[in-house]
């Protein structure tokens, strides 16, 4: 155990600069899709956590503003059966305060990372390694990018249905994981199904050798460290779910 902490401690004082790869910010955005293991090595020389957010943020306002269509569309379906007076009244109201969800989403998103971050910093506390929470955070934002490229591409082919495909609540669900090849109505498998698509496996295998590089700990307690924040996502899209399918039956 001695030895063990004496080889973090030697690892740590070592310059930063000799294991980081060529390459910052720019080529990190790149490569955690196609080579993780690069930005693994430039966020532990201490490449900055907050540099993600510079395309998150303005790329989540300008996703808002592509959706705002789609949540009008989405009021008038839950509010069939009121009177155009009512109708217009809600539209009109929406119209007016519409514009915070340009602060609020971003703000949330990185509430989110920073709660994740948190979470896995906890784990990897309580499993005895020597997690660093900005590190952890730069890790969690990086990997971020891989779920987000998912939210464009579910917004680009909404865009490409246009509004006026939209009959129901259930046109406004695009499916990119199990759900598309096995439909359900089950809400909490419906939730499993998303929890485990495509880009969130992707996103958690990313996150996990991550954690088991920056961190120098084994892939199965990065698989332990990171359970909680698949829970957390799970219960997020059980409660998106039970949402849809309320305002469904309405």
């Amino acid at each position: 155990m001695l030895n063990e902490q004496e080889n973090v401690a030697n690892r740590e004082a070592q310059p930063a600069n000799e294991q980081a790869p060529a390459g910052g910010f720019w080529r990190s955005v790149i490569e955690i899709f196609s080579d993780p293991f690069k930005v693994f090595a430039r966020i532990d020389s201490g490449l900055a956590w907050w540099k993600p957010l510079m395309l998150i943020i303005p790329g989540s306002v300008v996703l808002v503003h592509l959706m705002r269509p789609f949540e009008t569309k989405m009021k008038e379906l839950v509010m069939q059966g009121v009177s155009g007076e009512q109708l217009e009244q809600v539209l009109e109201k929406s119209a007016k305060t519409g514009y915070v969800s340009y602060f609020t989403a971003p703000a949330m998103l990185v509430l989110s990372y920073l709660l994740i971050s948190l979470v896995l910093k906890g784990m990897m506390s309580f499993l005895s390694s020597c997690g660093r929470y900005w590190k952890t955070t730069a890790l969690v934002i990086f990997c971020a990018l891989i779920p987000f490229v998912e939210t464009i591409l579910e917004t680009a082919i909404l865009r490409a249905k246009g509004v006026a495909s939209i009959e129901s609540v259930g046109d406004m669900t695009i499916n990119l994981n199990l759900s598309a090849i096995i439909p359900t109505e089950n809400v909490a498998l419906n939730a499993l199904f998303r929890s485990l698509g495509v880009f969130q496996v992707w996103y958690y295998v990313v996150l996990i050798l991550g954690l088991a590089v920056i961190f120098k700990m084994s892939r199965t307690r990065a698989v332990i460290a990171t359970l909680p924040v698949w829970f957390l996502k799970y219960i997020y899209f059980l409660g998106q779910a039970f949402a849809m399918g309320l305002i469904g039956r309405r």
